[in-house]
């Protein structure tokens, strides 16, 4: 799919993912990491047909998905406490997946927050920021 703009969606999404480490690293009290969930599907995209069947045979079914199918993107610690940042660009929406991975960090207290820009995401650390305060 594509943006408005034409771009592909995709490369607006890397963009934004890119400014949000940026933003967040530098903070002291912040530790944050993408997600790479699904590398291993997508390496064996690209691997000759007698390899991706060697991978399979390897590489676990529940290691083939690293935090899960429907995972958020970036793996968020503030102040010690962890949570999840799920970017999403104007137009992008969540997946079944993500809304069901989503409710079940949340019902577990971990905190979650979609966010479609830099600002949203330095927000979302605010109010963590806040609640490890109280």
């Amino acid at each position: 799919s594509t943006s408005r703009e034409g771009a592909p969606r995709g490369r607006e999404e890397k963009a934004l993912r890119r400014e949000i480490l940026h933003a967040l690293s530098g903070l002291p009290d912040v530790l944050v990491r993408v997600n790479e969930s699904n590398v291993f599907t997508k390496l064996v995209q690209i691997m000759p047909k007698a390899l991706r069947e060697m991978a399979y045979r390897l590489v676990l079914p529940e290691e083939r998905h690293g935090l899960g199918i429907g995972s958020p993107d970036l793996l968020v610690i503030v102040r010690g406490r962890g949570g999840f940042l799920e970017l999403k660009t104007d137009k992008g929406s969540l997946s079944p997946e993500q809304r069901a991975y989503h409710a079940i960090c949340r019902e577990r207290g971990v905190w979650v927050e979609v966010v479609r820009s830099v600002e949203e995401a330095v927000a979302a650390v605010e109010r963590v920021r806040r609640e490890v305060d109280r």
